[in-house]
């Protein structure tokens, strides 16, 4: 099982060596319109609550401001993957705008989101400079530290001890988010050396893309699972989630955590 604290811990070592988004990319993972409307829907509220807040703060904390750019980008690849050029435009000035510490601007900008789905698209993964691991990973942390408390909420519902009761409305969502911020992360490079010393190669690049990859489709079963509502099965979504997270402790142990 992971351990949340050294899950993270390893997220601040990543700003170090650290590479950006390779210029083919990925494309959105094959969600279902429905969760990737939830997705959108649930991204814009967080972007107009945590980006008022952060523009009525007198020094705005990167903690509190990071996980907007990744909420930002994640919304940018739902409205791709619904065939919103508009929502997408807008949530890519926004991630700039916040990338740039404009929090001001990007929480006006933020006022005016809505969703108006339209003919999917099929294009690769909307692009932002210098969005890199840490900022694809940073909304996994908990609403504490400034995230969307994913990860906290995935060891939640597997605790052996006293698990949280399956939502299935939740569950998609925490899964649909994982999926678009895990495809992000599939094709950063990196030169040199991994976080946790291990160094660059052809194998190792190939296996960090497969883990990615392997941890994306995970989630995107455990979203169509959790999107049947009262009719998903609680315990496979459970057995899924189990597996989500021993996949994310194997990649972690080996490229993020020091020896």
């Amino acid at each position: 099982m992971t351990n949340p604290l050294r899950l993270f811990a390893g997220a601040a070592a990543l700003g170090v060596g650290l590479w950006l988004l390779a210029p083919a990319g990925g494309a959105p993972p094959a969600l279902t319109s429905d969760s990737y409307k939830k997705v959108a829907e649930a991204d814009i509220a967080f972007l107009q609550k945590r980006l008022g807040e952060l523009a009525a703060a007198e020094e705005p904390r990167d903690g509190q401001r990071k996980p907007t750019i990744t909420v930002a980008m994640t919304l940018a690849a739902a409205a791709e993957a619904l065939g919103d050029p508009a929502l997408k435009a807008e949530a890519l000035k926004i991630a700039e705008a916040v990338s740039k510490k404009d929090v001001k601007g990007a929480a006006e900008l933020a006022k005016k989101l809505k969703v108006q789905p339209g003919t999917p698209g099929k294009g690769d993964l909307p692009k932002l400079a210098k969005f890199d691991v840490e900022l694809a990973m940073t909304a996994f942390r908990n609403t504490k530290t400034g995230g969307l408390n994913l990860e906290r909420d995935l060891k939640d519902y597997i605790s052996m001890k006293d698990p949280k009761p399956v939502v299935p409305a939740d569950v998609e969502l925490l899964a649909a988010r994982s999926a678009l911020m895990m495809e992000y992360a599939a094709d950063l490079h990196y030169d040199g050396k991994y976080p946790s010393g291990l160094s660059v190669s052809p194998a190792t690049k190939a296996e960090w893309t497969k883990w990615m990859r392997e941890s994306v489709e995970l989630s995107r079963q455990i979203a169509d699972e959790a999107g049947k509502g009262n009719a998903a099965d609680t315990k496979k979504i459970v057995k899924m989630l189990k597996a989500l997270d021993t996949k994310c402790y194997e990649c972690h142990n080996k490229y993020r955590f020091e020896p």
